[in-house]
């Protein structure tokens, strides 16, 4: 296949990857997966709560009601964050920013989005909070591909929950020797039978060659029984 085939890549912020891709796919536009970016900006919001919790016991065990979005929290949850939020100003200012962040992810094109990039890294500076300046640094660093995923609207979504999925067969089994022995609980894992499977592959080997690419393990593919080895 022509290189120059490919006009889009998707891929998280490693540089080594980056580098990959610029390398091999001169072509490419690269969008920086959603998942990864919001993993980054979800980091900084718990820092800030972590600094927090270590002088007020009462936010101790809320974690995550800072991190859920706020249509996923239950209504006591909810509740349990306008009060947390109108008492600990630092962490309402935090999750302010993380909510302005992840508006980002609806605008309707590159315009809106770069304004809205802007001024949010623009409301970080102002409000001084060092966990989100260290997050911003990441997205002026990667703006280009962020920016572009409101025209590719590409994701890696589906491949990281495939792959969380098989993480966790893996650590219940405390490990598989080998890909042959991990595969058929893989499939088991995330439902696949061999005529196909519910995540949206059109079959077994489709999900095998998306578990090797979504856990970047540049390892022999390890075919069916009746196929040949590609090392």
């Amino acid at each position: 296949m022509d290189p120059g085939q490919i006009k889009e890549a998707r891929l998280d912020l490693s540089p080594s990857f980056i580098a990959g891709v610029k390398a091999s796919f001169p072509s490419a536009a690269i969008t920086f997966d959603r998942f990864h970016v919001v993993k980054r900006l979800n980091e900084a919001m718990d820092q800030v709560r972590k600094v927090e919790r270590k002088g007020h016991a009462a936010i101790k065990g809320h974690q995550y009601t800072f991190l859920k979005n706020h249509g996923n929290l239950s209504e006591t949850q909810q509740q349990e964050l306008a009060e947390m939020i109108q008492l600990y100003p630092t962490l309402g200012e935090a999750y302010r920013l993380k909510t302005l962040f992840n508006d980002l992810w609806d605008m309707p094109d590159k315009p809106a989005t770069e304004a809205s990039l802007e001024q949010c890294c623009a409301e970080v500076e102002a409000a001084k909070l060092p966990a989100f300046l260290k997050f911003t640094k990441t997205v002026r660093a990667h703006w280009s591909g962020i920016v572009h995923f409101v025209e590719s609207r590409l994701s890696n979504g589906l491949l990281e929950g495939i792959s969380h999925k098989v993480q966790l067969a893996k650590r219940r089994a405390r490990g598989y020797r080998n890909s042959k022995s991990l595969l058929p609980m893989a499939y088991q894992a995330v439902h696949i039978v061999r005529d196909g499977i519910n995540t949206g592959f059109q079959d077994a080997r489709d999900f095998q060659c998306g578990y090797e690419i979504s856990t970047h393990e540049w390892s022999t593919y390890y075919p069916f029984p009746d196929e040949p080895a590609n090392v």
